[in-house]
């Protein structure tokens, strides 16, 4: 929960932090997958080179169904 105050905090001060959306989606990972899902789709709109986060979106896609 603390962890992500302080993800929030940062998306405050920079809504465009596309890490700040990844970390979200990492600590919400198996237990809300339409959260994880829209995390990293906001974190790709903002950083379309951010691979990382594609990865983990095609399997949290996958995971969700």
């Amino acid at each position: 929960a603390e962890a992500e105050r302080m993800y929030l905090r940062a998306l405050d001060a920079n809504p465009r932090a596309a890490k700040a959306h990844y970390n979200i989606a990492v600590l919400h990972w198996r237990e809300d997958w339409p959260k994880v899902i829209r995390e990293l789709e906001t974190a790709l709109a903002i950083d379309p080179n951010y691979e990382e986060a594609r990865r983990y979106l095609t399997i949290a896609r996958h995971a969700s169904k």
